[in-house]
């Protein structure tokens, strides 16, 4: 897939290097220009330089060992003190808000986002996934949720199609009930 790099086991380390190596300039480059631009302009160049490489296609990738998200967060942390002026002491929280996610967070949101597409038939699906309604003939209290299947590996619950039902069923209701992305 253009961008991203597979590799034989599905690890994805090289990728999540070549994103971090993508990177990786651009903390010089914002340590230069900081001071010359505003609060806002400096997020969205955030936004068009280093989320955009972070969060493409995470949803297949983002599941890979914690080990190397926490070395992408990290290198994504010390952006952001650079973009938002903060103490490089400072607690990570601080540089998140509504719409500036974790790695880890970014990879949860897509992946919800992905199976609610699925779910309202917003995009296409090659594998059949079943809905709950459609395995039992009476009514129960989450009949719009995705049946999941049990899965007993550490692969088959990083496989998206058990990962991202699971999110899906676990959104609250009133965002369930959204017919739009948008």
């Amino acid at each position: 897939i253009l961008g991203l790099t597979i590799d034989e086991k599905l690890i994805f380390d090289e990728h999540i290097n070549n994103v971090k190596q993508s990177i990786m300039p651009y903390c010089f480059a914002f340590k230069r220009i900081r001071k010359y631009v505003t609060k806002k302009t400096a997020k969205n160049m955030y936004f068009a330089f280093i989320n955009s490489k972070i969060s493409y296609l995470i949803s297949i990738w983002g599941n890979t060992a914690k080990n190397q998200i926490e070395k992408l967060e990290t290198l994504q942390r010390r952006l952001l003190r650079i973009i938002l002026v903060k103490d490089p002491l400072c607690h990570n929280e601080e540089l998140y808000d509504e719409k500036i996610k974790s790695v880890s967070n970014l990879f949860n949101l897509n992946t919800a986002m992905h199976a609610f597409k699925i779910k309202k038939k917003l995009i296409k699906n090659n594998i059949q996934v079943v809905n709950v309604d459609q395995r039992h003939n009476y009514v129960v209290r989450n009949m719009a949720d995705f049946s999941v299947k049990s899965v007993s590996t550490e692969y088959g619950r990083k496989n998206f199609y058990y990962h991202g039902l699971i999110y899906y069923n676990n959104l609250p209701n009133n965002i369930k009930n959204i017919y739009s992305t948008n």
